[in-house]
């Protein structure tokens, strides 16, 4: 053979081997779109994991923060953090000389201390190595370190006005404020009925010249029993059917979302709300202002759900139409349903009059 053939042939050869082992335009095609169909089988499962994921670690907090109130009831008589109990103190004004204990709360002051006459979590939760003495970047911490991890939207601006406003300004340009996480009902921390006075709060003994407004609970569309007070052995029959608190945002107007900085707000500020069963709650309800899916605030876990702290201590998922209604859930134990401004999921299941338990 000549060596002008023998080479022809070996490069034919060479040429035809890496022809066979190469792919074809039609077989790089066909891999890429096995690959964007693995990924789109993939992506929602892996959505759904996360989702769940957070929500794990959403209910430990939950259940985190109510072993810190349990703590707290043992510490203060069997009354548990609230506005009349922790916050009462800030209510006090006294005379001769005049003083409002208010002005303990502002600026810089003590870990523990509440953020608000509201604030559940800091007299629960807080001590001076754990949270900063300032008032507005103690806010954050509760906001952004101890909110829910499903939590993510980030407040647009600041509600009310304040003495130590410009702190709230500086911290919410530094590192912003994300969504309020937890809410506690306020059937569990008001007093029923009408505004009542001249009777020192739980746990602050006062005499002589001051003055002092309890907060109180509305009628509807629950009315709590006459002897109620916020103290654990009167919250009901059975503490593992009462929430303590659980997942909630307020203050969404439809396009802002913003969070209150008053010291002491006039009704549930950042830390309390109605309850779920109240058609006007702009937490959990479907009122004026929060018709743009502002109630997914809240209902931020998979299957529109929220995660629950209970009074005996554990936590559980609940779904919005189970939210929706059962006060048992959210009222004292003696409380009478009214049936005013109530869910129509509550309605159908209570009538007004009837006793819940």
């Amino acid at each position: 053979m000549s060596p002008i053939k023998h080479n022809t042939e070996r490069r034919f050869r060479r040429c035809s081997s890496q022809m066979s082992t190469a792919f074809t335009l039609i077989e790089l095609l066909v891999v890429i779109a096995i690959i964007a169909l693995l990924i789109g089988i993939l992506l929602p499962a892996l959505g759904t994991a996360r989702a769940t994921a957070r929500s794990m670690v959403c209910s430990t907090m939950t259940r985190n923060m109510s072993q810190g109130q349990a703590f707290y009831i043992g510490d203060n008589d069997d009354y548990y953090a609230g506005p009349n109990t922790s916050g009462a103190r800030y209510q006090v004004m006294t005379f001769n000389p005049v003083r409002k204990y208010i002005d303990e709360i502002i600026g810089d002051s003590d870990g523990s201390m509440p953020t608000s006459t509201h604030d559940w979590i800091s007299p629960s939760m807080g001590t001076s190595d754990l949270f900063s003495p300032n008032r507005a970047v103690r806010t954050s911490q509760l906001f952004n370190q101890f909110g829910c991890p499903t939590a993510t939207t980030q407040n647009d601006l600041l509600y009310g006005g304040a003495p130590d406003i410009n702190d709230f300004r500086n911290v919410i340009e530094e590192r912003g404020y994300r969504q309020v996480s937890y809410l506690a009902p306020s059937g569990f921390h008001y007093y029923p009925g009408q505004e009542i006075t001249g009777r020192p709060a739980p746990l602050i003994p006062m005499r002589g010249n001051v003055g002092f407004r309890f907060i109180t609970n509305f009628s509807d569309p629950v009315s709590q029993p006459q002897n109620f007070s916020p103290r654990i052995n009167l919250v009901g029959i059975q503490a593992s059917e009462k929430v303590m608190h659980a997942d909630g945002t307020r203050y969404w107007t439809g396009s802002v979302l913003d969070f209150d900085i008053n010291p002491s707000p006039g009704i549930f500020g950042s830390f309390l709300s109605s309850s779920p069963i109240f058609e006007g709650s702009t937490a959990y309800g479907k009122a004026p202002g929060n018709e743009n899916n502002g109630y997914l605030f809240s209902f931020r876990h998979p299957t529109e759900s929220i995660n629950a702290a209970f009074f005996d201590g554990h936590s559980e998922n609940i779904k919005a139409t189970q939210a929706w209604a059962e006060p048992r859930l959210w009222y004292p134990s003696g409380s009478t349903f009214t049936g005013t401004r109530a869910t129509k999921e509550s309605k159908n299941r209570y009538n007004s009059g009837d006793q819940i338990y």
